[in-house]
């Protein structure tokens, strides 16, 4: 069952620019190619944009699990990228996974949790896997030798991410 939730409702959307656009289509493909709805028991998420109105990079909109709608700051997410001089890419994928693990938190009744959805985009990032046991920490696991450096630049995307929720 689907609902019928529309982000004009509740926000100003507008249209993405065609490079953004673009990560976001390649972001929502490595996940399909990956399995991650599968293995979450979603469907592929709708995406809205705002320009400036979350102050934050994203927000999962509560309550549309069997489609999850997440909703994309355009603003927030490019001076999160220049600030932090991180690839537009790696924020807009984290970004998508990080609330896709409270899309699931959701459909699982769990209480939502920034640390849980930080090590589930954590771990899609290093291992290209995603699934219900996200509970293993990621600082536990074994990362390959060739991303030590985008340990750094997860962990500092995830700072950006929790400032914007304070």
């Amino acid at each position: 069952m689907t609902h019928d939730y529309q982000p004009e409702w509740d926000y100003n959307t507008v249209g993405p620019d065609q490079h953004l656009a673009a990560h976001v289509r390649a972001t929502l493909t490595l996940l399909s190619r990956y399995h991650v709805y599968q293995s979450l028991g979603l469907s592929r998420p709708r995406i809205a944009y705002v320009n400036g109105e979350l102050n934050r990079l994203a927000k999962y909109v509560d309550g549309t699990k069997t489609e999850p709608v997440i909703i994309l700051d355009i603003k927030e997410i490019r001076e999160g990228a220049k600030r932090y001089n991180l690839p537009l890419a790696l924020v807009v994928e984290t970004t998508i996974v990080h609330e896709l693990a409270h899309a699931f938190e959701d459909s699982t009744g769990k209480d939502y949790s920034e640390k849980s959805a930080e090590e589930f985009a954590e771990r899609f990032y290093h291992f290209r896997e995603m699934s219900p046991r996200y509970a293993i920490p990621v600082s536990k696991a074994k990362r390959h030798p060739q991303k030590k450096q985008a340990t750094t630049r997860t962990q500092v995307l995830g700072i950006v991410q929790r400032r914007q929720w304070k």
